[in-house]
């Protein structure tokens, strides 16, 4: 009887756990709509997934299909952009992404009138520079490892002055045309030079082993000092 007694309550256990997972897992799944309706909805109509025209997947299969080297630079050259086929919305531009290539990206952040903050990357702040010289500026994009320059035509912002036509049009559909950078392309890495940080290296450890030497001999003169006073 004892035994039929355990058994029962070790089933009348199980199945009060598997009720309360059960009732945990609803919870779970109906809290964010609960907390945010219009998500079942998909925000009242408010979302609507964004089509990328076909020019732009042309440019990636050309781009992936090429031998090419170099980078990609997207002009407009800044951050945000304003298409009509993503409903005007100002979004991130999304062409480094989509191509699928490395892209230079600029990373100075405008705030408001003509105020400017600084960015980090120094590649990117002398791309620009490059790409305001227009012409004269091709030659530092090609040392600078960019070999591909994108345009994407529907959305605000400057092209620099004469810069399309010294560029090899590779892609023109008057959506993202595509040009090639002409002369060799250099190579860019993040990675610092070697001898910098082999000069850093012997610095530092030289300090080390100065500083280590210093260490010892002090602890050896005061326990010399000591040994002495208690011989005393």
């Amino acid at each position: 009887a004892a035994g039929r007694s355990a058994a029962a309550g070790s089933a009348a256990g199980r199945s009060a756990a598997g009720r309360s997972a059960v009732a945990v897992t609803l919870v779970a799944a109906v809290l964010p709509i609960a907390a945010l309706p219009d998500l079942a909805w998909g925000a009242a109509g408010r979302l609507e997934p964004s089509r990328y025209p076909e020019a732009w997947s042309d440019v990636r299969a050309t781009l992936r299909a090429s031998d090419d080297t170099g980078d990609v630079v997207v002009l407009p050259y800044q951050p945000f952009r304003r298409f009509p086929w993503a409903g005007d919305r100002t979004v991130l531009d999304p062409a480094p992404r989509y191509l699928g290539v490395e892209a230079v990206v600029p990373d100075a952040l405008p705030v408001g009138g003509d105020t400017v903050v600084p960015g980090e990357d120094r590649r990117a702040a002398e791309v620009a520079e490059a790409l305001d010289a227009g012409p004269e500026g091709v030659g530092r994009l090609a040392a600078l490892g960019v070999g591909w320059v994108a345009v994407e035509r529907d959305t605000p912002g400057a092209i620099p002055d004469g810069l399309l036509e010294s560029l090899e049009s590779v892609e023109n559909n008057g959506t993202l045309d595509l040009y090639r950078v002409p002369g060799a392309i250099g190579t860019w890495s993040r990675i610092p030079p070697a001898p910098p940080v082999i000069a850093a290296d012997i610095i530092f450890s030289v300090i080390l082993v100065v500083a280590s030497a210093d260490v010892a001999r002090n602890a050896f003169s005061r326990r010399r000092r000591s040994l002495r006073s208690q011989a005393s």
